[in-house]
């Protein structure tokens, strides 16, 4: 939990420093910041649902492995993007008053990506779904909330899936 809770504190601190940010530069570097804890998080938060489900067991290598596997190379990827331009092919800055945006053109691996954390989504959920037609009582509201707080990014990372196609520039 305390390493789920740094990965999105990371990407959400990294994120308001990209957002103030005005020279691209910056706004590049604090976008490779962020999404080290951005990738990281649904990882993070499947690891830490197995956990909760299976209290007597440990993550294994296998499971850490297919856990975390792709979130480490696409960061990799990212942070070597300027080599490759397999993670983003380009980008613009839009600005407006107060700040300005980063748009980023996505290449390849933002696809393989959200694909990943969308179908880590949809484990999670089978997941908890499982637990909760087993679960009784009191036990039974903890889950309902499990499966809010998976669900709501679950379709969010849905329609950012959808949308990878679309557009060229993306924020």
């Amino acid at each position: 939990f305390s390493f789920l809770c740094a990965a999105v504190s990371l990407y959400l601190f990294a994120y308001l420093l990209e957002v103030f940010s005005f020279e691209p530069e910056n706004k590049i570097f604090w976008n490779a910041v962020g999404y080290i804890g951005m990738v990281l998080s649904i990882s993070l938060w499947c690891g830490m649902l197995i956990l909760y489900v299976r209290r007597d067991m440990m993550l294994g290598w296998k499971t850490f492995l297919v856990l975390f596997l792709i979130p480490t190379i696409t960061v990799v990827l990212r942070l070597t993007n300027d080599f490759h331009h397999l993670s983003y092919r380009g980008y613009i800055t839009q600005r407006t008053p107060g700040f300005s945006l980063l748009l980023i053109q996505h290449g390849p691996v933002f696809a393989v990506q959200m694909t990943f954390c969308f179908l880590l989504m949809v484990f999670a959920l089978l997941l908890l779904f499982r637990q909760l037609f087993n679960a009784s009582g009191r036990e039974k509201n903890r889950y309902y909330i499990l499966i809010a707080a998976t669900l709501v990014p679950g379709i969010a990372t849905g329609f950012r899936l959808l949308r990878a196609q679309g557009p060229a520039f993306d924020d």
